[in-house]
């Protein structure tokens, strides 16, 4: 239904039909707009055309907004948390940013191969292995950064990305950059898009 109702939108807009509309589809705002005006605290907080609000805001709780919109964070606070639903969110924030299946498939990949082959074997016997995962990217899929914390993991659970095995292989193919800290237990790793 959501798919039909923007549709018919994007019609009655490319005919002319000057329309006010209330919408959290950022992408579909963007398209179809002429003005936006981003609302917070029950007041215009700041109007402008898209390229504007959207890609520079100028007063801070815009960009905190456009930030957080562009942003998947997911925490994994036991060892029998729902990997359906991580995969899940982090496929329909993937839809959302308008990503093509590749990079959607890259993005998902990465993460299972990083939590479920990695991350939680590195956990031991805790219960409880508090990992964090934050995937920042911009609008397209364009250029995609995963933040990984794991505080509480022994080991050196992310040597394993110079390890001969598949989950080394798929992640040299797919992750082209990384910054490891290991004494602060967290990591940067830039996705391929391309």
């Amino acid at each position: 239904m959501v798919g039909e109702v923007l549709g018919v939108i994007k019609g009655l807009a490319a005919q002319g039909m000057t329309m006010l509309i209330v919408t959290h589809e950022m992408r579909f705002a963007r398209d179809v707009s002429t003005r936006v005006f981003y609302m917070d605290q029950g007041e215009i907080y700041e109007d402008g055309p898209p390229s504007q609000v959207f890609d520079a805001p100028r007063r801070e709780r815009t960009k905190a907004f456009i930030m957080r919109i562009r942003a998947w964070e997911h925490a994994i606070h036991s060892r029998d948390f729902d990997f359906h639903a991580m995969t899940d969110s982090l496929g329909m924030f993937c839809m959302r940013q308008g990503m093509s299946a590749r990079q959607m498939y890259v993005a998902q990949l990465v993460v299972e191969e990083l939590v479920m082959n990695l991350l939680l074997p590195a956990a031991g016997d805790l219960p409880d292995p508090d990992i964090w995962l934050r995937l920042d990217c911009s609008e397209g899929g364009g250029s995609m950064k995963l933040a990984v914390e794991y505080p509480r993991l022994g080991g050196e659970p992310l040597a394993a990305l110079e390890r001969d095995d598949l989950t080394g292989m798929l992640l040299r193919r797919y992750v082209t950059d990384t910054d490891i800290d290991r004494a602060g237990r967290r990591a940067e790793l830039t996705l391929r898009t391309a």
